[in-house]
């Protein structure tokens, strides 16, 4: 009985495994199925460095700021109440004062009872709510941008590549896995070789005038042959100036 009842844990936590393996890969699925979300993920994962920072910032300005209104608003009811000691302090800035919650009735209080506060009030707005948060967001859209434009990059050659090393494979005469110059021109009168060629943004007609200076040897040959993959990576290097 205490084996079989050992067996019987085993297989319910088996299950618990597979049901929780197939909840990942539910997952995955979705990412694939859905590129932004992942683009976001991306970007949220590369920008963390600089959110850090910015919130380093941000603590830094609170903390400074906390101190001065704690000693300037001493002996005030709004002193007393919000500005008891440095981590009340922090906290009343960072949730009326960059949160925003309540914030005119904060403001007002400070103004009735000391007009030096109240500007430093504003002045505490202006630099971590209105420059350091909206920085924050300017450096999140900057980074997934950045990533957007990765990803569609990546992509693009990697389609790319798979077209053009097929069109490459298609049209080697002699099969030895190489390109010479005279199958770069055959490559440059396909019409699927061309196209592979406009959507990675490299003019077709431009590209002849580097023909030489693709095919051009150590020795000032024009005899060599390049690899597929050396001529793809030739061929991206060139976006741009042909």
């Amino acid at each position: 009985t205490g084996s079989g009842a050992a067996i019987g844990d085993a297989s319910a936590l088996r299950i618990l495994r597979i049901l929780r393996l197939s909840r990942v890969a539910r997952v995955a699925k979705i990412l694939r199925a859905l590129p932004d979300l992942m683009i976001l993920l991306k970007g949220l994962l590369a920008a963390v460095r600089s959110v850090f920072f910015t919130f380093c910032l941000l603590l830094l300005i609170i903390y400074v700021f906390a101190i001065a209104i704690k000693q300037l608003a001493t002996d005030t009811r709004m002193g007393a109440e919000h500005f008891d000691g440095v981590f009340a302090s922090m906290y009343t800035l960072f949730v009326r004062g960059c949160l925003l919650a309540g914030v005119d009735v904060m403001l007002n209080a400070a103004f009735g009872e000391s007009a030096l506060v109240g500007s430093l009030l504003i002045l505490f707005i202006i630099a971590a709510t209105i420059t350091v948060m909206n920085m924050l967001i300017g450096v999140l859209c900057q980074v997934v941008t950045t990533v957007a434009e990765v990803e569609k990059e990546e992509m693009t050659v990697g389609i790319f590549e798979s077209k053009l090393l097929a069109v490459a494979q298609r049209l080697d005469e002699d099969q030895d896995g190489t390109i010479s110059k005279e199958e770069f021109g055959n490559l440059l009168g396909d019409g699927e070789g061309c196209r592979a060629l406009q959507e990675v943004g490299v003019d077709a007609v431009g590209l002849v005038d580097y023909i030489d200076i693709i095919f051009e040897g150590d020795d000032g040959g024009s005899g060599i042959s390049l690899s597929f993959g050396d001529f793809i990576e030739t061929v991206l290097d060139l976006r741009g100036s042909c």
